[in-house]
């Protein structure tokens, strides 16, 4: 039902010119409700300014216990979107990402 009135609502909008932004909007509300998410771990890390990381050797989260330092990244439609570095049990860093479709437009890192 919601969807309905959004699209109601789109189509209201072009009716008076005033959609063009909305429609955007709305086509990646639709996305991030239909995208499917993952987490995976990883051991190693490789990185290049400007570009999402590099992540190497995929471990399964109850090999984290066995590890000093792992990561743990979050991706959503294949995509990094973000990756957290743990040292001990607790978090080092967060990079996260941001994209235009399929290009890459922010790069973001938190340190603990």
């Amino acid at each position: 039902m919601k969807k309905v009135i959004i699209i109601l609502s789109v189509a209201a909008l072009n009716a008076s010119g005033c959609g063009q932004s909305i429609n955007k909007q709305v086509s990646k509300m639709e996305s991030i409700t239909d995208s499917t998410e993952t987490i995976r771990y990883y051991k190693d890390f490789g990185a290049k300014k400007y570009e999402p990381m590099t992540l190497y050797n995929e471990i399964n989260i109850d090999e984290t216990k066995n590890h000093r330092t792992y990561l743990k990244a979050f991706y959503r439609n294949g995509k990094l979107m973000i990756v957290e570095k743990y040292v001990d049990e607790e978090l080092f860093f967060r990079f996260s990402y941001t994209y235009d479709g399929n290009e890459l437009i922010d790069i973001k890192k938190v340190n603990q």
